[in-house]
């Protein structure tokens, strides 16, 4: 999931918080597990703040791709947000990122709307 522009990696204290918070639903946040207990993947849904679930952060570890775990992962999400009380989820997507635009649209997810964000560099003042 690095390689993936926008990512960032999750501090200890960061999932303290988000467990802590109203936006937590028991059973939305995983980490799943090789044979050899090492994280080969996550999974967070969360209660946005107009009411929906959110299902903020699905990776797959680059190694562990095309096994089915995307799919299994995003079952899980929409049934954690299905059992929460929620009749719809949302995620958020790079569009660049081919292979997942791929696996939401052959699950079902359909695009509700689109964005774009712009950067500049600046040079720096001398």
């Amino acid at each position: 999931f690095r390689e993936v522009h926008g990512s960032s990696d999750a501090r200890p204290e960061d999932i303290q918080d988000f467990v802590a918070s109203k936006e937590f639903i028991p059973g939305g946040l995983l980490i799943l597990r090789d044979p050899e207990s090492n994280s080969c993947g996550t999974l967070r849904v969360e209660r946005d703040d107009d009411g929906t679930a959110f299902i903020g952060t699905i990776s797959v570890d680059i190694a562990h791709r095309g096994k089915g775990l995307g799919k299994a992962i995003i079952n899980k999400a929409v049934q954690v947000a299905r059992q929460a009380g929620f009749t719809e989820a949302f995620l958020s997507v790079n569009a660049t990122n081919k292979t997942a635009l791929g696996l939401y649209e052959h699950n079902g997810f359909t695009v509700a709307k689109a964005m774009v964000c712009y950067r500049q560099c600046l040079p720096s003042q001398r």
